[in-house]
């Protein structure tokens, strides 16, 4: 029970934490003037692979948005969902190939849960976005 309610805990906390970063911090490199409206009439949001993984690392946003996975390293780079290397976790969410600097994947995510990713070239290189029914 403990552990239950640590991990309920945990997974709200990242959601409001999410939530304001998302609202109120400016997204590295420039890349917040290229947001888009995504087809679930949320902003798409913007993660960039980098040489130390992706930036913003996790992430919290409603069902039916886009994320949009830009590559602005000079390495290949190549999202998908955890399991490494399954890809499983969320089904779907997986460029099935490498993406070259200045290229980019976007997948929407139109399921209430969390899902955890990682470079499937570098899996070391992992993050997590949660999904909620919240608007």
């Amino acid at each position: 029970m403990y552990n239950i309610n640590k991990w309920v805990i945990t997974v709200i906390v990242l959601i409001v934490i999410g939530v304001l970063v998302n609202k109120y911090a400016p997204v590295p490199g420039g890349i917040q003037e290229r947001q888009t409206l995504s087809q679930g009439a949320f902003p798409t949001q913007i993660i960039e692979m980098t040489k130390s993984g992706f930036v913003p690392e996790n992430i919290v946003i409603p069902v039916g948005t886009t994320v949009q996975f830009v590559n602005t390293d000079t390495e290949l780079h190549w999202p998908a969902s955890g399991e490494h290397p399954t890809h499983q976790a969320c089904p779907g969410f997986d460029a099935f190939s490498p993406i070259a600097q200045g290229q980019f994947y976007e997948f929407t995510f139109r399921e209430a849960r969390v899902c955890p990713m990682h470079d499937h070239l570098n899996p070391s290189l992992e993050g997590l976005i949660t999904v909620g029914n919240f608007q």
